[in-house]
């Protein structure tokens, strides 16, 4: 059986097909929200129309299982695009599953029911899903929190590199080093032009520096990844504390890799009973392995 796993997110979208367990197909292309509103209806719908056309140039799919970012089932997204790709592939709407993004990466780390999801990109969640009931701590997008995820860390950096050059009392910081290394330059003028231009994909962009800098024992790079890795803890143990049995963390999402000191003020921040891991498998992956249950 020929299935499609697609795992499509704010800034791209991955799609892989596969024969069974032999993999045929695999590629990164625009992004695809699951929100639509004025103009970017057409948006979203142009990407997912080329990613189908892309995909029956090398085979047509018996199943499709999609995870997408900001997606609500019974919406006017929903019907659409279901529609959209069970009209391309000449399939039934049933074969056709399309799922919000977090259910994607939550069955990447558990089976349902079997622990809390931490996830951190440019945002931050933490997640859980049975069979009844989903919990959600955290999530609520860079204008209101995502503590711990990779925009709230570049903007914490530069707020603070800013303040340090307001002040002008001593030598420049290893970190203000690296993040003038990042956007080069250090004149405001021309960070204001990247920052505002770049949004929140341009702040994100800086957590790296902040974790080379926390590598050169810059201390306020330390203790912004140590405040990171406390704000996820905090999201997680909202959630453990609604449950009874789950005693396992599961971390995934761009950040995992960011710094150990993030990942380890995570840990200590939890109970000590709790079993912490890292997810390395791809959502893409599981969304195609899904895709054969349909």
């Amino acid at each position: 059986m020929i299935v499609l796993g697609i795992d499509a997110g704010g800034s791209s979208t991955r799609w892989l097909l596969k024969d069974d367990d032999l993999e045929i197909a695999k590629a990164k292309t625009k992004s695809i929200s699951g929100l639509f509103y004025d103009r970017a209806d057409n948006k979203n719908l142009d990407n997912l129309n080329k990613l189908l056309k892309d995909v029956l140039k090398i085979a047509k799919p018996e199943a499709v299982l999609a995870g997408i970012t900001g997606f609500t089932k019974d919406s006017l997204a929903s019907k659409t695009m279901t529609k959209l790709i069970a009209d391309k592939f000449k399939i039934r709407p049933a074969k056709v599953k399309l799922e919000n993004d977090m259910y994607i990466a939550y069955r990447n780390a558990f089976e349902l029911s079997q622990g809390v999801l931490i996830y951190a990109g440019t945002g931050s969640i933490a997640y859980y899903q049975d069979q009844k009931r989903i919990i959600r701590a955290g999530g609520r997008g860079y204008l209101i929190d995502d503590a711990g995820g990779g925009f709230w860390i570049g903007k914490e950096a530069l707020k603070e590199v800013l303040r340090y050059e307001d002040s002008a009392t001593s030598p420049r910081s290893a970190l203000a080093k690296e993040i003038y290394k990042n956007l080069n330059t250090n004149k405001w003028p021309e960070i204001k032009e990247q920052i505002y231009a770049g949004g929140r994909k341009k702040l994100a962009g800086l957590a790296p520096s902040v974790a080379i800098a926390a590598n050169n024992n810059d201390e306020m790079a330390i203790s912004i990844l140590t405040n990171a890795g406390q704000e996820l803890a905090r999201i997680t143990k909202a959630i453990l504390g609604q449950l009874d049995a789950p005693d396992s963390v599961a971390f995934a999402g761009g950040i995992t890799n960011l710094s150990p000191i993030l990942t380890n003020s995570l840990k200590q921040a939890l109970p000590d009973q709790i079993s912490f891991s890292l997810v390395s498998t791809e959502e893409v992956e599981t969304a195609a392995r899904l895709a054969l249950e349909l």
